[in-house]
């Protein structure tokens, strides 16, 4: 099911792109989770979901790419799920 053969390794000294900060989505303020995975090669592509976090249910999927870059293919996967989050949020009452 996974469409990737194998992780790539970070180069030494290497910093992974990041635009979510997972603090800032608590897992009691969101019903679900996601998961993100790019291809260890280029061209870079990029599997996201979502994830209920009760069920474990795959709520939600989407893959992107080819692209030049590892960050290219995270830019596009993470501002994905920042597109979408909110609709996870838990409601009060």
């Amino acid at each position: 099911m996974w469409p990737f053969k194998k992780k790539a390794k970070p180069l030494p000294g290497a910093k992974k792109l990041s635009l979510i900060n997972v603090r800032d989505y608590p897992k009691e303020a969101y019903s679900a989770y996601w998961e993100i995975g790019v291809s260890g090669h280029a061209p870079f592509h990029w599997v996201a979901r979502f994830i209920d976090y009760a069920t474990g249910a795959e709520l939600d999927v989407a893959k992107g790419g080819p692209h030049a870059t590892e960050d290219e293919a995270r830019r596009e996967s993470q501002t994905w799920v920042l597109e979408r989050i909110e609709n996870y949020r838990r409601r009060a009452g």
